[in-house]
């Protein structure tokens, strides 16, 4: 509401199941509010410098990828040794967060619905059940 994305109307319709479109628009938002929240704890909470390591080495594969988004460029970015490495250290941190934290194992718990939601939309869009 405070973010201009809809009113508080909107949450309300989300909430109740109407108007599909406005509210599944609404949970996206939702959940690139809350992945950004997570990520910026991670990397608070890291404080080391081989994730800033990391992410330089990213850098170049990144740019790389923004500029032209390929299938081969995103399987470049994807199978890099420091993206494994870095994907394997946030999802560490989640864990282990949900463990100590219930507020955030509900929001995670949120996000993780909320990405099983939107796979069955594409799913059902293009008959691709694999």
């Amino acid at each position: 509401v405070g973010s201009g994305v809809g009113g508080s109307a909107v949450v309300t319709h989300a909430l109740q199941g109407k108007q599909y479109n406005r509210a599944v628009r609404f949970h996206k938002v939702v959940v690139e509010a809350l992945e950004r929240l997570r990520w910026q704890e991670f990397v608070r909470s890291s404080g080391n410098d081989s994730l800033g390591d990391q992410c330089a080495a990213l850098q170049v594969p990144l740019d790389t990828l923004r500029e032209c988004v390929t299938d081969d460029n995103l399987k470049g970015v994807l199978t890099s040794p420091y993206f494994i490495d870095l994907r394997r250290a946030y999802q560490e941190f989640c864990a282990k967060s949900c463990q100590l934290l219930p507020n955030f194992k509900l929001w995670s718990s949120y996000i993780d619905m909320v990405h099983i939601l939107l796979r069955f939309i594409r799913s059902s869009r293009t008959s691709d059940w694999e």
